[in-house]
């Protein structure tokens, strides 16, 4: 059954699943699951996908009645990169430091107001074997974490300058997104008032191993 009454893409609109920037052309990097153990590769829906691969890119538009403007686009292109994470403990440390849902990853040059969301997110199957600060669920607490701030992923803060990240506001993003190329895990040290930014920050970048 269609799920929109109508549903219009208008001269100038772009739908698309395509790994490739549109303004640079270059390839981006897609959060894409964890690597249970290190060796199996569970997608965001807690498929393994280890031997299968990520499902073919594909968009369903679903409404009794669509329409397609002229100048509208549909992107089904390849290109991109794909990645998924997995925690070892180590010399370098004991303690997951991005499994919180108190610190919020940062990246220069997003500039949307809103934090991914994935709606599996809210299955308990799911959370079992993805982690539950990987993507924001609006209005969603994430279980076995205690967040003590009253800012959230997808709130816009005012961050002070530092070495490698200018003054300005940023969106917060969940933690595991300060694994990406250039951005910044920051953690809020006073608490505050959801969306004001007025608090003390402590901003950090990883450094990532990549295989």
């Amino acid at each position: 059954m269609p799920i929109a009454q109508n549903l219009v893409l208008r001269a100038g609109s772009e739908t698309s699943v395509s790994g490739v920037d549109p303004l640079t052309g270059q390839d981006i990097v897609v959060p894409y699951g964890v690597l249970a153990s290190g060796t199996s590769w569970i997608d965001p829906s807690g498929m393994n996908i280890t031997t299968s691969g990520p499902p073919a890119k594909s968009i369903h538009l679903s409404s009794q009645k669509l329409v397609t403007k002229p100048g509208s686009m549909i992107d089904i292109s390849g290109g991109g990169n794909l990645y998924a994470y997995n925690w070892v403990t180590g010399q370098g440390g004991t303690q997951d430091i991005l499994a919180s849902d108190s610190s919020f990853a940062v990246i220069p040059g997003y500039q949307a107001d809103f934090a991914p969301y994935a709606a599996f997110n809210q299955s308990v199957a799911a959370q079992t074997t993805f982690d539950p600060n990987f993507d924001s669920a609006e209005d969603r607490p994430n279980p076995g974490f205690t967040n003590q701030t009253k800012l959230r992923a997808g709130d816009r803060v005012y961050l002070g300058g530092s070495d490698g990240l200018a003054a300005g506001y940023y969106t917060l993003l969940p933690a595991r997104y300060a694994l990406l190329p250039g951005a910044v895990l920051v953690t809020p040290q006073t608490e505050t008032a959801r969306g004001t930014g007025a608090a003390r920050w402590v901003q950090r970048r990883l450094r990532v191993s990549v295989q």
